[in-house]
C-alpha cells in the first residue's frame, strides 16, 4: 500500500467505478482525492494510481525522465535475455516513469569497466560528466571540472568516450 501525501496527483476510481485525475488534499474530514472543478472527493482508501507530473519546461525534470529511461534499457534487455532483440523504448519510458515515482525502486547498475585512454569521458546517474585526465593509476584521475575523485567514487551510468592511448 502506499502512503499518499497532500499534493500526490493520482488517476482515482471514484464511487460510480469511474477513472479520474485527483489530486489527495486536506479536507474538513481529513485526506480525501479531490477532482478539482467539481469539487468531488473520494475516501483516501479509493483505488488510485499515482501519476507522474512533468513539467516540460523544466530541463531537470526531462532530463531525470530522460536518464530513467536510458538507465531501463540495459535492465530490459537483461530481462528479455540474448533471444530478443532490441529494445521498445515505450517499455523503457514506462520503467523510467515508474521509477520518479519511487527513486528507492532503480536497481544498482553492475559497475561499468573504467576506461584507460586519456581524455576518456563518463556520465554519471546525475548527468554530471567525468574527464580522466590522468594516468588511472595516479590519485583521483577523475575531474568534473571542480572535484578530482577516484572511479569507484562516479556512479557512472554511460561511458561517452575511451579517450586516447598511445
Amino acid at each position: 500500500m502506499r502512503d499518499w501525501a497532500p499534493g500526490d496527483v493520482a488517476m482515482v476510481r471514484n464511487e460510480w467505478d469511474v477513472w479520474n485525475v485527483a489530486i489527495y488534499s486536506v479536507r474538513p474530514g481529513g485526506f480525501v482525492w479531490s477532482y478539482g472543478v467539481s469539487d468531488a472527493v473520494s475516501p483516501p482508501t479509493a483505488e488510485a494510481r499515482p501519476l507522474v507530473v512533468i513539467d516540460p519546461e523544466d530541463r531537470e525534470q526531462v532530463e531525470r525522465l530522460w536518464m530513467a529511461q536510458d538507465r531501463a534499457i540495459p535492465l530490459i534487455r537483461e530481462q528479455q535475455g540474448p533471444a530478443v532483440v532490441g529494445v521498445s523504448l515505450i517499455d523503457a519510458l514506462q520503467v523510467g516513469l515508474r521509477w520518479m515515482l519511487n527513486p528507492s525502486d532503480i536497481p544498482a547498475l553492475p559497475k561499468l569497466e573504467e576506461p584507460t585512454g586519456l581524455g576518456a569521458v563518463v556520465e554519471d546517474r546525475d548527468g554530471e560528466r567525468w574527464v580522466l585526465y590522468t594516468s588511472p593509476m595516479s590519485t583521483a584521475p577523475w575531474c568534473d571540472g571542480s572535484t578530482s575523485v577516484e572511479w569507484d567514487d562516479i556512479a557512472v551510468v554511460r561511458v561517452l568516450s575511451e579517450g586516447v592511448t598511445p
